[in-house]
């Protein structure tokens, strides 16, 4: 090798290795997994034994995302609730509501009572109306894993509603998952393949710098926005579909609301705005199909401003804290207990203390 070329080998070698711990240093192309101190995590090529995306039945730990610890108890589900037998119980008379989505249903960030399906129980039944909800909400859920958990574990709790709550992580969990043919004949769940890169993305911040800033690709996605429209496209095909779907599981005169929200950051991220129109796009498939639904876009825009951000959501985590997810239930709770009126014109033999 001659002189020149260890020089210019030793520079591009010195420079790559600097710009390494500089990134690594400030943080910056960091994933979100990264962010809260629990590593790198592929979504790609994840198989798992069951339908289910639940987390262990029965169990007691505590979830650390470093903004936050909060000490979680499943039930036999797996879910961060009572015991299905003890709601069957509670909800004997009354109605009944079955709430999912992902961890912004779940509560992330907040103790059990301080999740939106709690806040919306509360206010509801303070206006007079005899309501239990059942919080199906799970950390990295998306539509369709919801779909399959009600379909095979939930139907036979007869909701008069079940709201499904909607955001743009979901659109990344369809890239990372796809739909229904994810759940194959043996029991077994498969996501799509990752890129044969992946591994040098995972542990090198200077090719995430060339993936992101010199190849355009959406992070932690690999595909470019141009190729994450036509994601966004046939996600709000096939979950207008899935939606469809689910309301015909419901026992007649349920109903079916599908809410879609921003994300904190997303409420005044000027870049976020595409996904606004692509959520609000779906919502008018959904709403085509004879299902109800709403947007909390609106709301959540004149609510939350990046000035008082820090009081609704925490700084590395972006999950609401409990007062976001109070204002939550607040935007939901004249549409809910509008369904639910409209629920016992149809169905006298409910019973609704006032």
């Amino acid at each position: 090798m001659s002189s020149k070329l260890k020089y210019w080998t030793f520079i591009t070698l010195f420079t790559l290795g600097t710009l390494e711990i500089l990134f690594r240093l400030f943080g910056l192309y960091q994933t979100y997994t990264e962010s809260i101190g629990m590593g790198y995590q592929s979504y790609f090529n994840n198989v798992s034994p069951n339908f289910y995306h639940t987390w262990q039945p029965d169990d007691t730990f505590i979830l650390d995302h470093n903004d936050f610890a909060i000490p979680y108890q499943t039930n036999e589900l797996g879910l961060r609730e009572i015991p299905l037998d003890s709601f069957a119980m509670k909800s004997a008379d009354g109605f009944r509501i079955l709430a999912f989505g992902d961890s912004f249903t779940e509560g992330v960030g907040a103790d059990y009572e301080n999740s939106w399906p709690r806040y919306l129980e509360k206010l509801l039944r303070q206006s007079g109306t005899d309501v239990h909800i059942f919080n199906a909400g799970v950390n990295g859920s998306d539509p369709f894993f919801e779909y399959v958990l009600f379909r095979d574990k939930l139907k036979a709790v007869h909701p008069q509603l079940v709201i499904v709550a909607i955001n743009s992580s979901d659109v990344d969990d369809y890239h990372f998952r796809g739909g229904m043919e994810r759940f194959q004949t043996d029991g077994m769940v498969i996501n799509r393949k990752g890129p044969w890169y992946e591994p040098l993305y995972e542990h090198s911040y200077v090719f995430r710098f060339v993936v992101e800033m010199v190849l355009g690709m959406k992070p932690q996605l690999f595909i470019t926005p141009k190729q994450y429209q036509k994601v966004m496209d046939d996600f709000v095909r096939q979950t207008a579909l899935l939606m469809e779907e689910f309301k015909k599981l419901l026992p007649d005169p349920g109903k079916l609301l599908v809410v879609v929200f921003p994300a904190p950051r997303e409420v005044y991220d000027d870049a976020d705005k595409n996904m606004k129109g692509n959520l609000l796009r779906l919502l008018a498939e959904v709403k085509s199909r004879g299902v109800d639904t709403l947007s909390l876009y609106r709301q959540f825009e004149s609510e939350i401003t990046e000035k008082n951000l820090p009081e609704y959501t925490y700084k590395n985590d972006g999950h609401f804290k409990p007062k976001g997810y109070l204002q939550f239930a607040k935007f939901l709770a004249p549409v809910v207990d509008s369904l639910l009126y409209h629920t016992q014109e149809d169905t006298p033999a409910i019973s609704r203390r006032l």
